[in-house]
């Protein structure tokens, strides 16, 4: 068994920063494409825990992306055998519907470095790139929102861990969104690519700190939460 799987949704995307947490961790992991990965139907009894990262669909177009399906009952089997799951921007919108919230469209994009209220106090100025949003599941404690108090972060019995800003920026990750920021010419709340580009130089290794900081103390509770199925399994 793997300790985790890393699920991007598209060839084109990466996971960022987050093989060097994992090597940083001695941790096995497998990082895998949704849409030829859902359709190979692999056993999810492989991992231990997943980590989801964001994408170019919506979490509703089940019918342009059929492989959603699957993949929304992957997520399902995993909260069932409460395995532990951490996702971002896309990857949380998927892991609050199956934790009995919804997703829903802004009419509009969110595209740039913009602050967070996190649960402790303090602020983080993280990258949005996203124009829907998640309701908070039930039983979710809130550990983030925006200016405009929309939810920015949950968490449900601090195993299942969602951002619905990016957290994972590297190199790789900010040249992709800046390429999409030109392809798209996206609508609303929107930073121009000098800016995007001027703010990954400001914030991307604050953010990396921080984003550690949170897989670390997620991976601490996954391993108490396995360690836990583990016993009961032997019982």
């Amino acid at each position: 068994m793997k300790d985790l799987l890393l699920l991007r949704h598209s060839k084109a995307t990466t996971t960022g920063t987050t093989p060097e947490w994992c090597r940083n961790h001695n941790l096995s992991f497998d990082e895998r494409e949704a849409e030829s990965f859902f359709e190979s139907k692999q056993s999810n009894a492989e991992y231990r825990a997943m980590i989801v990262f964001g994408g170019d669909m919506e979490a509703w177009e089940i019918e342009k992306y059929p492989w959603l399906i699957e993949e929304k009952k992957w997520i399902r089997d995993f909260i069932r055998a409460h395995k532990a799951i951490f996702g971002i921007c896309l990857g949380s919108q998927l892991l609050a519907e199956q934790l009995g919230a919804s997703v829903e469209p802004m009419g509009a994009w969110e595209f740039g470095w913009y602050p967070v209220r996190l649960e402790e106090g303090k602020t983080l100025k993280p990258l949005h790139c996203h124009n829907s949003y998640f309701t908070l599941p039930p039983k979710a404690e809130r550990t983030a929102a925006d200016s405009t108090d929309t939810n920015q972060g949950f968490s449900v019995e601090k195993i299942f861990v969602g951002f619905q800003f990016h957290t994972e920026i590297d190199d790789s990750r900010i040249e992709h969104i800046v390429e999409g920021r030109r392809d798209k010419n996206p609508k609303g709340r929107v930073q121009s690519v000098d800016e995007l580009i001027a703010g990954y130089r400001e914030h991307h290794k604050e953010l990396k700190r921080w984003y550690f900081d949170e897989l670390s103390n997620w991976w601490s509770k996954a391993i108490a939460s396995g360690d836990d199925i583990d016993q009961r399994l032997k019982r």
